[in-house]
Parts: structure tokens; C-alpha cells; sequence
């Protein structure tokens, strides 16, 4: 379950990253609630912790080579 790291990962001198609202106790508490016990289940989609800007996800296809990149852009906080 590496949703939020995927989601939220960025650098902090250029991306403004809600530190605080991922580790706020509550959010934790939260997304460990997602966690099944008994059976495996489809992965939960990223949170929106305290504090998250709206993000869009935007997928681009390299063409150098068979890879695909996966960037998170939050255009509020993007570039300041």
C-alpha cells in the first residue's frame, strides 16, 4: 500500500508536500482502516490528507524506451 507515497512524493523546495496532514494521527489512523485482515483486496486509492492541494495525475509515454512515467502535478502549489 504505497498509494500516498506515489501520490505525494515530491520535492518540498519546488512542491509544496503536506507533510504534516500524512502524519497527522487521525489521517493515519484513517488509512490503517483500509488495511483488510482476513482476505487480500484491491488496493486503496491515494488519501487526501490535511493540508493536500487537488493534484492531476498526468501519465507520459517515453519514447526512447519501453517506459512509463507517472508525475503528480498540483497546480495550486506548483512552481512558486
Amino acid at each position: 500500500m504505497y498509494a500516498d507515497r506515489d501520490r505525494y512524493v515530491a520535492d518540498p523546495a519546488v512542491i509544496d508536500v503536506p507533510v504534516a496532514g500524512l502524519l497527522d494521527p487521525v489521517y493515519i489512523q484513517s488509512r490503517a482502516a483500509l488495511i483488510g485482515t482476513s482476505i487480500a483486496g484491491q488496493p486503496p486509492r491515494a488519501g487526501q490528507p490535511p493540508g493536500a492541494g487537488a493534484t492531476a495525475p498526468i501519465t507520459r509515454l517515453s519514447l526512447v524506451g519501453p517506459r512509463i512515467w507517472s508525475l503528480s502535478m498540483r497546480p495550486a502549489t506548483c512552481c512558486r
